[in-house]
C-alpha cells in the first residue's frame, strides 16, 4: 500500500441463494427490482457513496454463496455479483471469493463414494468431485483471468491486486467436507498452509497488505464446533505473521477477535438468509472495511482498519 493510500472493501458472506435465500430472485412485481439483494444492497451502496464518499475498490466474499452447491444457485449468484460489479465499475478480477461448505455438492460427494464401492476403492481427499458446480462457475466467472485458479492440485487460491498492492490468500476450508455428517466442519490443512506460507513471503517484503479471506470461524469459540477451522492451530503455526487481517463468515453474526496482537479477525453476518435461519435478532448484514497504512516520522507505520457493518 502507497503512504497515502486507503483501500475500500465490501465484505459478503452466506448469501446462500436458493431455498433460504431471503430475497427474490427474479422478482415480477411493482417493486420487483428492490425486492431482490442485489436492489437492497446498491440502496445502500449508493447511500454510502453519496453521503460519505465510500465506493467498494474490492469485493471479498467469503462462502456460502449458494445453498446447495445447484448449476442453478450458482446462475443466481453469478447474476448478482455481476450487478454488484456494475454499480461499483470495477471487473470480475476485483471479486475475491471462497467456498462455504454450503458450495459443495453433497450429491456429487455421495456419488464419488458410490463409484469407489463400485470399484472397491477407498475415496481420496478431499473428495474433488464435490466441488464440480463450484469449479464450473469459478472458472467461468474467472474465464478472463487466467492468473485466477482453483484447480485439482491446489484447491484454494492466491488472488494479487496489483493497483492496491494488495493480496487476498482465498483459503479453502472445506477440504474435510464430505455428504457424512460427521465431516461437517472447517479444515483446511497443513498442505495448503504451507503453500500459502511459502507464496506470502514475496509479498511480506514488497511490503503488501495481505488479507484471508476464509468461510469457517478462524477462533474455536463458536457455539457448536462445526462452525469452526479446527485446525486453527496450524493455521497460526505456519501463517500468524502472514497476515493483515482475517475475513470470515459461517456464524451469521458479526464479531471481532484477534489471530496475533497485530492482526484482526472480522466475521460479518448473513446477508441473505431468512430470519429462521439467523440468530436470534441478528439481522442480514454485510461489511465496508477501509484500510489505511499511515506513515509516522521516524520510518514508523500504522495500518488503521475501520468497518461499518451494514
Amino acid at each position: 500500500m502507497s503512504e497515502k493510500k486507503s483501500i475500500t472493501i465490501l465484505h459478503l458472506s452466506d448469501i446462500q441463494f436458493g431455498a433460504n435465500h431471503r430475497f427474490g430472485v427474479n422478482v415480477k412485481t411493482e417493486d420487483g427490482s428492490i425486492e431482490t439483494l442485489l436492489g437492497r444492497l446498491t440502496d445502500d451502496l449508493k447511500e454510502m457513496r453519496d453521503d460519505y464518499g465510500l465506493t467498494p475498490e474490492l469485493i471479498v466474499l467469503t462462502g456460502d454463496l449458494v445453498e446447495l452447491g445447484m448449476r442453478k444457485e450458482y446462475d443466481d449468484f453469478s447474476s448478482f455479483i455481476d450487478g454488484v460489479i456494475d454499480f461499483t465499475k470495477l471487473t470480475r478480477g476485483k471479486v475475491a471469493l471462497v467456498p462455504g461448505n454450503h458450495d459443495i455438492n453433497r450429491s456429487f460427494c455421495e456419488a464419488y463414494f458410490l463409484e469407489c464401492k463400485g470399484n472397491e476403492e477407498e475415496p481420496i481427499e478431499p473428495y474433488w468431485r464435490k466441488w464440480k458446480s463450484y469449479k464450473e462457475f469459478f472458472d467461468n466467472f474467472y474465464k478472463d483471468f487466467p492468473g485466477i485458479t482453483f484447480t485439482k492440485e491446489k484447491p484454494w487460491t492466491l488472488f494479487v491486486f496489483e493497483d492496491l498492492e494488495l493480496v487476498v490468500a482465498g483459503l479453502n476450508s472445506t477440504i474435510k467436507e464430505s455428504h457424512h455428517d460427521n465431516d461437517h466442519y472447517g479444515w483446511c490443512g497443513e498442505n495448503q498452509y504451507r503453500w500459502f506460507d511459502d507464496e506470502l513471503k514475496a509479498y511480506i517484503k514488497r511490503g503488501w497488505f495481505r488479507i484471508a479471506a476464509v468461510h469457517h470461524n478462524v477462533r474455536r469459540n463458536a457455539t457448536e464446533d462445526d462452525a469452526n477451522l479446527r485446525d486453527e492451530k496450524n493455521l497460526k503455526r505456519y501463517l500468524k505473521e502472514s497476515f493483515n487481517l482475517i475475513l470470515h463468515g459461517h456464524v451469521h453474526d458479526a464479531d471481532m477477535d484477534w489471530l496475533t496482537n497485530v492482526c484482526p479477525i472480522l466475521a460479518t453476518g448473513s446477508a441473505a438468509l431468512k430470519p429462521k435461519n439467523l440468530p436470534s435478532e441478528i439481522p442480514n448484514q454485510y461489511q465496508i472495511i477501509q484500510i489505511k497504512k499511515i506513515k509516522f516520522p521516524g520510518g514508523v507505520e500504522l495500518i488503521q482498519i475501520n468497518k461499518r457493518s451494514g
